[in-house]
């Protein structure tokens, strides 16, 4: 258990949030070994005095300090294609005519699920 228990209020939330960095209900009330619905009502609490903001960085209601910047990774660079290395012009394959061993391996597969089929 690498947290101790603490008693979720508005003191030991504010002293846990970092400015800039955000925060799901789940995870703080993981820290301090709380139910979220516990933290989440503190939360929203505070959202309500103006010290809180919501944040949705992807499905879940994320808090974080009123006025501070979430900073996100920058995507990486494109790379840059060589033009020298682009595909080749497509194959295109011949598919009128008779297909060779097509109908064979379809009678090879009807016989055997037939061999294996109970009586």
């Amino acid at each position: 258990m690498p947290y101790p228990k603490r008693e979720v209020t508005r003191e030991v939330l504010l002293e846990m949030i970092k400015p800039g960095q955000i925060y799901a209900p789940y995870n703080l009330g993981r820290k301090l070994r709380a139910q979220s619905v516990d933290v989440k009502r503190v939360l929203f609490a505070l959202v309500d005095e103006g010290k809180l903001a919501t944040i949705r960085p992807h499905k879940t209601l994320c808090f974080i300090l009123k006025g501070s910047v979430h900073m996100r990774k920058r995507p990486a660079p494109k790379q840059v294609i060589d033009p020298a290395t682009i595909a080749q012009p497509r194959t295109y394959a011949v598919l009128t005519g008779e297909m060779t061993g097509y109908f064979a391996e379809i009678n090879r597969r009807a016989e055997l699920a037939m061999m294996a089929r109970p009586r």
